[in-house]
């Protein structure tokens, strides 16, 4: 084995001491455990133990934990509905593996063990992907085959459970003959916020959850809160959307198809986003979420101009992804005299790659367009599309 020379050893060195840093600040390990009342269950953490630590504020009321100090065995006994977070300490002064606890009814876990093993196995379902919300179980992720996603979708059958997952748009590519199936869906994403220790590394304050809410791969809003809010709203919007959009493509499978509106609304408690469309002479839609003000990211909000003009772009881009992939037409709303806008640049993209575009044809097509998109810049091509909205916007009346 040959020698290091001096100048070699001096670079190994420089390049030790700036990776101990990052080594040292190593993201812990995350997991969810979802009890039922009065339930209790054996969790075994990562490492050895040293205490256990809740976020600050935090009800410490809902679950009683009890741990083997210098082991790794820890009893958690869920007491009332809730989520918290236990933190576990290591003997290197550092949290880390923190534990979410979900505390909910026996009835609402009964659904929650029934979608676990429903699909259980299939690829883009991790334990964070299958939620709880209020009475509700949710199932917020991206699918890698029509057929996981079909078994998702059939789980709806079940009063209680709601499929937000979305097909990948790469399925539509390595499957040339996927039907794409365009979704209301929801990602969800957990945003910690450190906790200030003068002793232990790595300790968190309790969690901001963050939602963003698509249709097809066209984001259009977020929203900001805890777990429990956020995937109430997001639930909401996942169900009622998808459940209109089934109803509005039976009800025109014959003669010509009516576009839906889309609309935010001010209500008592902030707003309200609306879908309608004519048949038969009439009026139909629903209420497809109630939101107030501070329930959206703030971040968003703030650089479009405040909530309400906000909403009225949510509403347009809404509005044009529904043109997209329900009907297969050009995008209007979200194109400006100076801008056409990703929306716009998805439909050509789509019109290049399969020629024409159908209703029956465009989901699909649209799916290979943004994976092309995707792939040729190398990121979402949505991405900071929400919060942005293009000068010379004008929202409907």
């Amino acid at each position: 084995m040959k020698r290091l020379r001096g100048g070699h050893v001096c670079c190994l060195l420089i390049l030790q001491s700036l990776l101990a840093p990052a080594l040292l600040a190593a993201a812990p390990l995350r997991s969810q455990i979802v009890m039922a009342r009065g339930q209790k269950v054996a969790h075994t953490a990562a490492a050895q133990l040293v205490t256990i630590t809740l976020p600050p504020g935090a009800d410490a009321s809902i679950v009683r934990h009890g741990f083997e100090q210098y082991g790794q065995n820890v009893a958690i006994e869920a007491l009332k509905p809730g989520e918290i977070k236990l933190q576990l300490e290591g003997t290197n002064s550092r949290i880390g593996e923190i534990v979410t606890v979900v505390v909910t009814e026996k009835k609402t876990w009964d659904l929650y063990r029934r979608v676990v093993g429903a699909l259980s196995g299939v690829e883009g379902i991790s334990d964070r992907s299958i939620q709880v919300a209020g009475d509700r179980v949710v199932v917020a992720a991206t699918l890698f085959s029509a057929a996981d996603l079909q078994k998702c979708i059939e789980l709806e059958s079940t009063p209680g459970i709601v499929c937000a997952a979305q097909l990948s748009s790469a399925a539509a590519v390595v499957y040339p003959d996927t039907a794409y199936r365009p979704r209301g869906s929801i990602e969800l994403t957990e945003q910690p916020a450190p906790a200030a220790s003068a002793t232990v590394q790595g300790l968190e304050g309790v969690s901001t959850w963050r939602a963003v809410l698509r249709l097809g791969d066209v984001p259009f809003l977020a929203l900001v809160g805890s777990r429990a809010d956020v995937m109430g709203r997001s639930a909401d919007f996942a169900s009622r959307f998808n459940r209109a959009a089934a109803e509005w493509t039976k009800r025109t499978d014959r003669g010509l198809p009516y576009p839906a509106t889309f609309r935010r609304v001010a209500s008592p408690g902030g707003y309200e986003v609306t879908m309608q469309w004519r048949h038969d002479q009439g009026t139909r839609g629903d209420v497809l979420m109630e939101l107030a003000g501070d329930a959206i990211d703030p971040r968003l909000s703030a650089s479009t101009g405040g909530v309400d003009r906000l909403l009225q772009w949510s509403s347009a881009i809404l509005q044009d992804s529904f043109r997209l992939y329900f009907l297969g037409q050009r995008p209007s709303r979200t194109v400006t005299p100076t801008e056409p806008g990703p929306v716009a640049m998805l439909y050509d993209r789509a019109l290049r790659l399969g020629g024409e575009m159908t209703r029956v044809k465009a989901p699909t097509l649209l799916a290979r367009g943004f994976y092309s998109m995707k792939l040729s810049s190398g990121s979402d091509p949505f991405d900071r599309f929400v919060g942005r909205i293009p000068p010379g916007f004008e929202a409907a009346p």
